[in-house]
């Protein structure tokens, strides 16, 4: 994100679960609980080991938020209401290997399809796999492919 947008300090959403402090019970409700929140990460003069540990300092502490509405932060942020806070999405799931792309999902459910959608330009979803990972990014069609893999 850094170098796309050639700012040393860069802000992007980010997803959580939702559920980590939802209170009791919130582990047998249905539905979706994911919320979206600004992570800031400054990027100058840090090795990629301090950019990392900061980065997950910065989710870790998130972490206390994740209940908060996104209005409730860009009221908070000081910034216009028609002015957004990011514009890129951090997405990073815990996935099975085992599992990762297969269709079944347990006895009796196949999961037949689905797609992500997204109101933000930018999107990088990283699934965690144990042992290795897999990265996916979606971007807007104005912003050429090749650049963003020139990245990685």
């Amino acid at each position: 994100l850094g170098l796309c947008s050639g700012r040393d300090d860069v802000v992007f959403g980010t997803v959580l679960f939702g559920r980590m402090h939802g209170g009791p019970g919130i582990d047998r409700a249905m539905g979706m609980f994911i919320n979206t929140l600004p992570v800031r990460i400054a990027l100058s003069g840090r090795s990629a080991a301090q950019g990392l540990r900061e980065t997950h300092e910065r989710l870790t502490g998130l972490l206390r938020h994740e209940q908060a509405s996104l209005t409730l932060a860009q009221r908070c942020s000081g910034l216009g209401a028609n002015v957004p806070m990011f514009s890129a999405l951090l997405n990073y799931r815990h996935s099975r290997a085992e599992t990762f792309g297969e269709s079944r999902i347990a006895e009796g459910i196949e999961f037949l399809g689905g797609r992500d959608l997204t109101n933000y330009p930018f999107c990088l979803y990283v699934d965690d796999l144990g042992r290795d990972f897999v990265l996916t990014a979606e971007v807007e069609r104005s912003v050429d492919a090749q650049r963003i893999c020139g990245f990685v």
